[in-house]
This record gives C-alpha cells, sequence and structure tokens, in this order.
C-alpha cells in the first residue's frame, strides 16, 4: 500500500492554498510520522520537490501562519485538517504527539476527540 492519512474535508475547503503550499502539504503528509509530527528539514522539501528553497520557507510560513502546521518546540500537522494514524492504534508518544498538533480556532473546527 502506498502512503495515506485521513483529511477532514469541513476545515481542508477552508484552506486557501496556492500551488506550491499544497505541494509542500501533500509532501509533508506523505512523510510525517504517525502521529503527526514532521521531522523533515525545508532544504529536503525543496530538493525532492524541486523547489526553489526560499519558495518552500514563504510556504512554510504561510502554513504556520494558517495553523496548518504547528510550531511548539517541534513542528506539528494540525491533526484538524489531516492525521496519519488512527488514535485507537497509536501508541501513547505518538497519541500525545496527536493532541500537541490538536489546534483549533474560530475558523478551525475541532475533529477529533483526544
Amino acid at each position: 500500500l502506498g502512503q495515506f492519512f485521513i483529511g477532514f474535508a469541513e476545515n481542508l475547503l477552508q484552506l486557501d492554498l496556492k500551488p506550491t503550499e499544497f505541494k509542500v502539504v501533500i509532501y509533508i503528509l506523505k512523510m510525517m510520522d504517525y502521529g503527526n509530527l514532521v521531522s523533515l528539514k525545508q532544504s529536503t522539501i525543496a530538493k525532492d520537490l524541486k523547489l526553489d528553497k526560499s519558495a518552500v520557507n514563504r510556504a512554510w510560513k504561510v502554513l504556520i501562519a494558517k495553523k496548518v502546521l504547528i510550531d511548539n518546540g517541534h513542528i506539528y500537522f494540525n491533526s484538524n485538517f489531516c492525521t496519519k494514524g488512527l488514535s485507537s492504534s497509536l501508541d501513547k508518544e505518538r497519541i500525545e504527539n496527536l493532541k500537541r498538533s490538536n489546534v483549533s480556532d474560530e475558523n478551525i473546527k475541532k475533529m477529533l476527540n483526544l
């Protein structure tokens, strides 16, 4: 099987992503760890996607501003947009990562009860 993730359309449809931002999102979803921890360097993303490093850096900043990426010492993909792995099958550490990645506000509906 290929890589897969669970996406929440209600929140994803709120994102107004430019093509580069969308490519970066899909790459991150493919490569992130179960529990939504993002252990990637921007330079690796740029190299693998054949994008300029500055374009990836701009996309990264936009994704943080839109709370798609959560930076709280580590980078997490917000589990209210997408999640990799079912919470019922994750170990304790990955459950904690999912909790750290679970950020909602008036624009981002809470999709996971953790």
